[in-house]
């Protein structure tokens, strides 16, 4: 919280000193700020839909990870030596 009220020239949050540990409260422009996120947010998913949705369509229905048989379990339990420990 600190670190956002001080990236800002506004602050984003107000804070209220008490004996039980006070309080915290969205000021106006932090009210703003969220607003302002959850929209770009809401646009860079709506404008990445149709290039994910190609890459869906592109999936193989009968991939298996070759990472479930118990061999390949085994063998990613134990650390990979370092380049320099390989010959």
């Amino acid at each position: 919280m600190d670190a956002l009220n001080r990236c800002f020239e506004t602050p984003v949050f107000e804070t209220f000193p008490g004996r039980r540990g006070g309080g915290t409260a969205l000021t106006d422009f932090g009210a703003r700020l969220v607003a302002l996120y959850r929209s770009v947010e809401r646009r860079a998913g709506n404008a990445a839909a149709p290039a994910l949705a190609e890459l869906t369509s592109a999936l193989d229905p009968d991939y298996r990870s070759r990472a479930t048989s118990g061999a390949e379990a085994g063998r990613a339990a134990q650390p990979r030596p370092s380049r320099w420990q390989r010959s």
